[in-house]
């Protein structure tokens, strides 16, 4: 028990091993690092709130049941019930006011098959670690025990929350992969996806919509945005300004353009590739 150091008014009752009992009160000065006291064999000593200040009792030092210096590493984020979303960033927080583990260990246990699989190990024990959750796996919209572990000491030395994690989702209904856009003449083009757990108050209320030119050099790939925007996730969008594109950024040929549906942070997106004609 740790006390903040204020005045606390108390009655001290000392009970001797023949029963016999003496009481005194008093105001005394708790220090928030005082020291328990051994006390005589066979007595024990109870302290009891009294309002009383005229007696000068020596110093009196509270005693605990249990020593906190000695309860066990305790995970402070997340909280029983937490959510977590694959593709997103937490950071996991713990005290350890023993710091008898120079590491620690972050496990994920399955609560449907008891599967336990890695996040991180030889983690310093620092009381802190940034997660960012892992695509496919384990991280299927299932319930797990998020657990962390002192590395080199016993099963007590650890803690575990109960959480749930999601698998956002975009995908894609149109375009489809293999569609034809024609840029010769103004044209408009509904570009529609669906959405799966992406709650607003984690992803927000946009998206972003990417459409681009897939481009080749000798080992490798990538891609140019030609156009770019936020528009609200609603599941629809519509398209008309290819007409308007410069053609030295638009890459003419079989699938060699694309059409991505992404979140903000692009954390989770899906992506098309189309085919434009001059």
């Amino acid at each position: 028990m740790f006390f903040d150091t204020k005045t606390l008014n108390t009655t001290i009752l000392t009970t001797t091993a023949s029963g016999a009992s003496a009481q005194s009160a008093g105001s005394q000065q708790y220090a928030g690092n005082a020291t328990p006291g051994p006390t005589p064999s066979g007595k024990k000593v109870q302290v009891q709130s009294m309002q009383n200040s005229q007696s000068n009792l020596p110093p009196v030092s509270a005693v605990s049941n249990q020593d906190t210096a000695l309860l066990p590493l305790t995970i402070t984020s997340p909280a029983n019930g937490a959510a977590f979303y694959v593709g997103k960033k937490y950071t996991l927080t713990w005290n350890d006011l023993q710091k008898k583990a120079q590491n620690v260990k972050i496990t994920l246990i399955s609560k449907s098959s008891n599967a336990v699989t890695n996040i991180a190990t030889n983690v310093p024990n620092t009381g802190s670690y940034e997660w960012t959750v892992a695509q496919g796996g384990s991280s299927n919209n299932n319930n797990y025990g998020l657990k962390i572990a002192g590395m080199g000491e016993g099963p007590d030395y650890s803690d575990s929350k109960d959480i749930t994690i999601y698998k956002p989702s975009i995908h894609i209904t149109n375009p489809q992969g293999g569609d034809i856009w024609v840029k010769s003449a103004p044209s408009m083009h509904t570009i529609a996806w669906q959405k799966s757990n992406m709650p607003e108050s984690v992803f927000g209320s946009k998206i972003k919509l990417r459409i681009g030119s897939k481009w080749s050099l000798p080992g490798a790939s990538y891609g140019t945005d030609f156009y770019s925007v936020e528009t609200e996730n609603d599941g629809e969008f519509v398209f008309t300004t290819l007409y308007d594109i410069p053609i030295s950024q638009v890459r003419f040929g079989q699938g060699f353009c694309y059409v991505i549906v992404e979140a903000i942070d692009g954390s989770v997106g899906d992506k098309v590739y189309i085919t434009i004609k001059k």
